[in-house]
């Protein structure tokens, strides 16, 4: 435990006027490293934190002898407290001494100076010994010089037998170390033993796991085969092969096309095929089924074709750059076409090649075909050699493209075929005829 001693001194930061104090303490000079002063720093009688990395602090100590600044340390920053120890070269000059603490702010050029303060420095009693009594002192140091000549001797003895000393550590050493080489013989043989037991177990357990392996593993063979002869490998798809396969369903998983729920907007559909009915935006506005196929490209482009399931109608709708709507366009080319007909000839005229006629209808539109060849028309006469059955043809009679040019061939709007033959016409020659109208 150290020893010294500590003056406190509350040092109250504060512009009102401080008259010097004289703390009253007296050091004498043979307080060597015991001198303390403490210096509680505040301000409205509250301490003052202080820390090294903002302040630092000085000490001014003068007298009629010496005059000095040195630095304070802080002690308690905490609590605002900084500590000086006088040093020796000031112990040594006895007299009054006035001091001043200086408080800087780092980096900047800020300093606090506190209230003056004093002390005394005074000559310990030691100081004031006459020579005899010094001399005392001088007898006493060569009574000690005495006493550590008697122990250096009985270390030099001692080290005179150091020998025997050496000599038994030696013994003991060697007795040491033989006993060691026994134990030593005796733990590896012990270590040994243990190895070769430990050893004997750890190959019965390999021996144990190795045949467990070849078990497990023959019957994973065997799985692996019985796998094999069930699974002809020939008919798998692999990663690489169905990475470039497309993914979209346009159907469902077992083929059908998709079931469209009731008032589905055609026009919403995206890639793929559809059945419903009762939907919206249909091509004739009707609640029947439907069959659709819906088809898209780039930039909004797509086409939507519609099959009416009772009627077989097929209309086709587009969406053009940028899903501009088109309207509905009917793709149905129902064709009825009742093949060639004989027609039956009157009037004594006969035919050189048949003469036919067949009638073609597509969309509700009906036209009629009629060619052939004929003779023994009368000279000079308009003679009615035949009828087509079941039609009436628009507007004036239709004439008929006849050879030669001077004969006149038309059909009535009921149906009568006519001939007009010239006056110098031979009833023997050949008429060919051909045409084709709209009913």
């Amino acid at each position: 435990m150290s020893i010294s001693k500590v003056k406190q001194i509350r040092l109250e930061t504060t512009a009102q006027y401080q008259p010097i104090s004289d703390l009253n303490v007296r050091f004498f000079n043979q307080d060597i490293n015991t001198s303390v002063f403490d210096f509680v720093i505040t301000r409205n009688s509250d301490p003052i934190p202080l820390g090294e990395d903002n302040i630092e602090a000085t000490i001014v100590l003068t007298s009629n002898k010496f005059k000095i600044s040195d630095e304070v340390k802080i002690k308690d920053g905490l609590n605002g407290i900084l500590t000086y120890t006088l040093p020796d070269d000031i112990l040594e000059r006895p007299g009054k001494v006035t001091g001043q603490i200086y408080i800087g702010i780092k980096g900047k050029e800020d300093t606090v100076v506190q209230r003056l303060f004093s002390f005394d420095i005074e000559e310990s009693l030691i100081n004031s010994f006459d020579a005899e009594t010094k001399l005392v002192y001088i007898r006493k140091f060569d009574q000690l010089e005495e006493q550590i000549s008697q122990r250096v001797e009985s270390i030099e003895q001692a080290i005179a037998h150091s020998e025997d000393y050496v000599t038994k550590v030696i013994e003991e050493k060697d007795i040491a170390l033989s006993k060691i080489d026994e134990r030593k013989l005796t733990v590896l043989e012990e270590i040994t033993t243990l190895i070769n037991t430990e050893k004997t177990n750890l190959q019965a357990i390999g021996e144990d796991y190795k045949s467990q392996f070849e078990q497990v593993d023959e019957e994973l063979n065997q799985k692996i085969a019985d796998i094999k002869e069930e699974i002809n490998p020939e008919t798998y798809v692999t990663q690489t092969q169905s990475d470039n396969w497309q993914k979209y369903s346009f159907t469902e998983d077992d083929g059908a096309v998709k079931k469209l729920a009731i008032d589905t907007d055609i026009s919403t559909l995206t890639a793929g095929l559809y059945e419903g009915s009762g939907l919206i935006n249909t091509p004739y506005g009707d609640n029947g089924f439907y069959e659709i196929y819906v088809t898209q490209s780039y930039n909004g482009r797509k086409v939507i074709i519609a099959i009416s399931s009772y009627s077989g109608r097929t209309s086709i709708k587009t969406f053009h750059s940028g899903g501009a709507e088109r309207n509905w366009i009917e793709l149905t080319n129902a064709t009825e076409d009742t093949g060639w007909l004989d027609v039956m000839l009157k009037n004594n005229v006969t035919s050189i090649n048949p003469v036919n006629y067949k009638i073609v209808t597509m969309n509700n539109t009906k036209q009629l075909s009629i060619k052939g060849s004929i003779s023994n028309a009368i000279a000079g006469s308009e003679v009615n050699f035949g009828k087509i059955p079941n039609i009436e043809t628009q507007g004036t009679p239709y004439l008929l493209n006849a050879y030669p040019k001077s004969i006149k061939m038309w059909i009535e709007n009921d149906g009568e075929m006519k001939i007009s033959t010239p006056i110098d016409w031979e009833q023997t020659e050949t008429i060919d005829f051909s045409a084709t109208l709209l009913l």
